[in-house]
């Protein structure tokens, strides 16, 4: 049996993602990655890759705290963060700025926080990984799809860095690795 066929027949709940209880913060947020991948065609295959943006939370990432905008970057948790910084004083295009990044815009913090030093880290490796990830989605997918021409499905996708520490690290915890380019100190 397929799983799209027990949809809805399987009463337990399933974890679908592990937490991740590491996440790479920008300024002390959590954030996640929406990007975009346009599947044009599935006879042949015929797929685009689009960057998308960062959604950053507006809550100071607390991983102890029991609020759920502070872990969930969706901007449908955030709706109540808003209208309270909005009777606060703070304008909308400030929330929406700070919230939404670019991926320049990433990219630029982490070369300003010594965190990378490859100024075209999106292209030598973040674009890369990502574009890889979508390729392994749609092979996975492969049976599931419908084989047309005409056939065409557009995913947005959410992903999240996490510190993973490296094995010559793994004695003193003071080095993390992130996207295999550099080795950071921990503060």
């Amino acid at each position: 049996m397929c799983i799209r066929d027990r949809c809805g027949v399987i009463k337990n709940q399933i974890v679908i993602q592990s937490y991740i209880h590491n996440p790479l913060l920008v300024e002390n947020h959590k954030f996640d990655f929406r990007i975009y991948m346009l599947i044009a065609s599935t006879d042949p295959y015929i797929v685009f890759y689009h960057d998308g943006f960062l959604r950053v939370s507006l809550e100071i990432y607390d991983p102890n705290s029991k609020e759920r905008s502070v872990h969930l970057t969706n901007t449908e948790f955030s709706k109540k963060a808003w209208a309270k910084m909005e009777k606060e004083g703070v304008k909308t295009e400030e929330l929406r700025d700070f919230q939404m990044w670019n991926f320049t815009r990433f990219q630029n913090y982490l070369l300003q926080k010594n965190i990378i030093n490859d100024t075209n880290w999106l292209d030598n490796y973040l674009r890369p990984q990502f574009k890889r990830m979508f390729a392994h989605l749609v092979r996975m997918g492969k049976e599931g799809f419908y084989q047309d021409p005409r056939q065409y499905q557009l995913w947005g996708i959410d992903f999240i860095i996490c510190l993973l520490y490296t094995s010559d690290a793994a004695d003193d915890l003071l080095c993390v690795d992130l996207g295999g380019r550099r080795i950071i100190q921990k503060k």
